[in-house]
């Protein structure tokens, strides 16, 4: 079974690509659903989190408010590059042992090609448990209006979580297929197709 790594930065429409994936019946890890299942309520997880930004980011049952987190990880200050590391440092660990629950599973069932869809691929390190890499682009005004429809914000909030976010060539310079995704959903389609026979065809050798 190949696994492979799917990312890119946010805004770039990953998801359409992930979706696309899943339509041709291999098995999606969504590491973002995954993530907001962690810490929709009380656990470990949030636990973890609240004691590094503080108990205000709680819900009355436990969960995390995610808006209130977000704006502490991403606020404009000095130190938001230390926040964002202690916000993957607990996240990455809860997330990937979810993905090795999944893999197992994969593996089990005789799954050809399994997708792992998360935006932290390389910064978790799971990047190197793929045997190849997906990396979705789209320029950066679109990836940001992508941004304020999706998470409903300001111009001025979509811009600082894209400031926060590595350039994209940190991306691109460690993926095996780029996926440039304009909202031309034919041409998207025609690269996934593409992308797809070159992985199946691999994968028959």
């Amino acid at each position: 079974m190949q696994l492979i790594g799917l990312t890119g930065s946010s805004g770039s429409g990953k998801s359409c690509v992930s979706d696309e994936l899943r339509r041709r019946h291999f098995p999606t890890f969504d590491a973002d659903f995954e993530y907001h299942k962690l810490i929709e309520k009380d656990g470990p997880c949030a636990r973890d989190l609240a004691q590094e930004f503080g108990s205000d980011i709680l819900l009355k049952d436990g969960g995390i408010n995610r808006k209130k987190l977000a704006d502490i990880v991403f606020a404009p200050t000095n130190n938001r590059d230390e926040r964002i590391a202690a916000l993957n440092r607990i996240t990455h660990h809860y997330v990937s042992d979810r993905v090795h629950e999944w893999l197992f599973a994969c593996q089990k069932s005789g799954a050809r090609l399994a997708i792992l869809d998360a935006p932290t691929l390389i910064e978790s390190g799971l990047d190197r448990e793929c045997d190849a890499i997906i990396v979705v682009t789209a320029p950066k005004k679109l990836r940001k209006e992508r941004i304020v429809e999706r998470d409903h914000l300001d111009f001025a909030s979509a811009q600082r979580r894209l400031d926060a976010q590595p350039k994209e060539e940190f991306y691109t310079e460690r993926a095996d297929f780029v996926i440039h995704n304009d909202g031309d959903r034919t041409a998207l389609i025609t690269q996934v197709d593409q992308i797809c026979r070159v992985l199946l065809r691999k994968n028959d050798r």
